[in-house]
């Protein structure tokens, strides 16, 4: 028995207290998404480093990407060179589980600085073999040959600055190769000219020495008449 049936009876009547209900909390106000060109114009002014966390960082999958792109398109981190290429590696390997499309840019970047890299040592062996050919006379032409074929192959995947150097060493060579080949010529035609010579000289002699026999002739009949 409740308190209150007990001080007002049996037909008291039992009300339960009102249930308030919490008026619900207003959210602030959401700030708009950054849109990648804003995005792109904030991250200009940023290190290469700091621009590399954000592709790691960013809380937008979208704006990942576009922190990745702008790395890739500066010329500072796109130079071939070690930091470069292991700044993408670790790249490529932080967000191997985490972010398909930065992974894949990562990816293509470090593909790309080390088939440059291994480009331009190949030049720079080729520059070393062209200008060693052209101080070796005469010019080896199997070596040359061979050099030729490299430099071809190496021109179908290499910028033209990696390829500067190595023109530059292989147009020596070609010029070495023209002054041999027009000496060459040279001591031909002479050798030509002097067999043609030696023909004629030894015509004249046996021309003289056919006349010298009539007057021999003659003087004896000469010295006959005494």
């Amino acid at each position: 028995m409740s308190f209150l049936t007990k001080i007002f009876g049996e037909n008291a009547i039992v009300t339960s207290p009102p249930v308030v209900t919490p008026a619900p909390t207003a959210k602030p106000p959401q700030a708009p998404a950054e849109s990648k060109e804003d995005f792109s114009a904030r991250i200009a002014a940023l290190s290469d480093e700091a621009v590399a966390q954000l592709a790691l960082t960013e809380k937008h999958a979208n704006l990942r990407l576009a922190a990745a792109q702008a790395l890739a398109a500066r010329p500072t981190t796109s130079a071939i060179s070690p930091e470069n290429r292991a700044r993408w590696e670790v790249l490529l390997k932080a967000t191997a589980e985490k972010d398909r499309r930065v992974h894949k840019l990562a990816r293509e970047e470090v593909q790309r600085q080390t088939a440059a890299a291994n480009a331009s040592a190949h030049a720079v062996d080729l520059t070393a073999r062209f200008t060693k050919l052209a101080a070796t006379a005469p010019v080896d032409l199997t070596r040359l040959i061979e050099a030729d074929h490299e430099l071809e192959e190496l021109a179908r995947h290499a910028d033209d600055a990696t390829l500067v150097e190595v023109r530059a060493a292989r147009a020596t060579v070609e010029a070495k190769l023209n002054t041999e080949q027009t000496a060459q010529r040279t001591a031909v035609s002479l050798e030509r000219a002097a067999d043609a010579l030696k023909v004629k000289l030894v015509a004249g002699l046996e021309g003289l020495h056919e006349e010298a026999d009539p007057v021999a002739a003659l003087r004896a009949q000469w010295d006959a008449l005494d």
